[in-house]
């Protein structure tokens, strides 16, 4: 009597082998990773390893917040087991902040990040006006990228006198800048979302690495205001961009 059992199903095993390896093979790496990915192993690993080798690390309290943000808190414990006082971390895009700031923690361990950007810079993230605060954060998003190629070819950042106009000609300048591009870094800068130039000031100590200030004064044009009116500045766009992007 024939057999055709084995016979039939290795005919059928070799092709289902191969379907398999070429998935396999095809399939993004993120995807087949991210799969087993445990968020919270994640976050528990990004923290202990922001301490080093030395101690061990205690994590409890995590929860998820929007966006796949993670909050808890940790405790440090020193080789003879004393620990310190237990602390907030925030884990946000792969990143874990062991010394969050007080707006990290409202931003990223909110229900609703919208609202309390809303609330806590006056500046509107939703609604009519929300496409102003969007554009007006991707330019400045855009020069501040800008100035971190001027700060790294040429030493520096520009002086308030010299002015983002530095990013399209080269400055007079006291000492030489000789990286800076033939043409320039950009071939014109852009104007806010109400037509007007948008506001630098330099390092209060010249060239140095320092903070600089970049900001629109809104749709009234004046300093201070909300909603509108709120003054958008360069050193707020991170929660600007986190809560646009819900």
């Amino acid at each position: 009597m024939p057999h055709f059992g084995t016979k039939r199903f290795s005919m059928l095993k070799q092709p289902l082998a191969i379907m398999l390896k070429h998935l396999l093979a095809t399939l993004p790496l993120a995807v087949l990773l991210g799969a087993c990915a445990d968020p919270a192993q994640e976050a528990t690993e990004a923290v202990t390893a922001a301490f080093g080798p030395k101690g061990t690390t205690e994590i409890s309290e995590i929860e998820q917040y929007p966006s796949g943000v993670l909050c808890g808190m940790y405790e440090r414990f020193d080789r003879w087991g004393e620990s310190s006082s237990k602390r907030r971390f925030v884990y946000v895009d792969g990143e874990a902040r062991v010394r969050p700031s007080r707006e990290d923690l409202a931003v990223y361990c909110a229900e609703n990040p919208k609202q309390v950007v809303e609330a806590m810079l006056g500046i509107p993230v939703s609604g009519d006006s929300a496409a102003h605060t969007a554009r007006a954060a991707a330019d400045m998003a855009m020069l501040a990228a800008t100035l971190e190629r001027y700060y790294m070819e040429n030493g520096g950042y520009p002086s308030t006198e010299q002015g983002l106009a530095s990013l399209v000609s080269k400055p007079e300048s006291a000492k030489p800048l000789d990286n800076y591009p033939e043409g320039g870094y950009l071939e014109a800068l852009p104007k806010d979302p109400w037509n007007r130039p948008y506001v630098y000031e330099g390092p209060a100590w010249g060239g140095v690495r320092s903070p600089y200030q970049l900001q629109t004064y809104g749709a009234d044009g004046k300093p201070g205001g909300s909603g509108p009116d709120a003054d958008i500045r360069s050193d707020k766009l991170e929660y600007l961009a986190f809560a646009a992007g819900l």
